[in-house]
């Protein structure tokens, strides 16, 4: 598995509890399937593509500094290494 991969799954397991969703409705709300969000969560998976990230963000309306801790541990990228102008437009702060 990918380093990070754990803090994905506990980062996004997090933000769907705190959002009253079951894995079966935040993946229909994200148009991923179930085996993503159950997989990242289990640790099976430690990196999502870009496209899976963005659908589950905008999901969970996470707000810019959560999107960018999820995007960061999604991508398999670590904090020290993701700079500004390398994070998804639609996980930057203003």
């Amino acid at each position: 598995m990918e380093p990070g991969g754990d803090r994905a799954g506990r980062l996004l397991r997090g933000h769907r509890r705190a959002a009253g969703l079951s894995q079966r409705e935040l993946a229909a709300a994200a148009e991923v399937s179930v085996g993503v969000v159950r997989d990242l969560e289990q640790g099976r998976t430690g990196r999502l593509a870009t496209e899976s990230v963005r659908a589950l963000v905008t999901a969970l309306g996470l707000d810019a500094g959560s999107a960018g801790e999820f995007a960061s541990a999604a991508l398999g990228r670590t904090r020290a290494r993701i700079r500004r102008r390398q994070r998804p437009a639609w996980c930057r702060r203003g």
